[in-house]
């Protein structure tokens, strides 16, 4: 799985693994700027031989921020206030007390 990393804020390190033999995806990662952090040798077995798994890592010192519309487009997350607090506007289905 990919994931754009100036969607998450913060972040400055994303791990991978992928298969030894899967190039596809070995160079999909290297195209994105993954770079190589390891081999975990027979890590899953085929039959009679063992498969290796290849880490990779992308790091930065600063996440970098670009423009996208997902990230205008994301909901704010945070605490609603209850209608009560909204001054002026009476709750939805408790009579207004005035």
């Amino acid at each position: 799985m990919l994931v754009r990393a100036d969607l998450l804020p913060g972040v400055r390190r994303l791990l991978s693994v992928a298969d030894e033999e899967n190039a596809g995806v070995r160079a999909t990662l290297e195209d994105a700027g993954f770079v190589q952090a390891g081999v975990l040798h027979d890590y899953a077995m085929y039959g009679d031989r063992g498969g290796n798994a290849v880490f990779y890592e992308l790091t930065r010192a600063e996440p970098e921020t670009i423009a996208s519309p997902l990230r205008e487009a994301a909901p704010s997350v945070g605490p609603a206030a209850p209608p009560s607090a909204q001054a002026g506007t009476p709750s939805e289905g408790v009579a207004d007390p005035s």
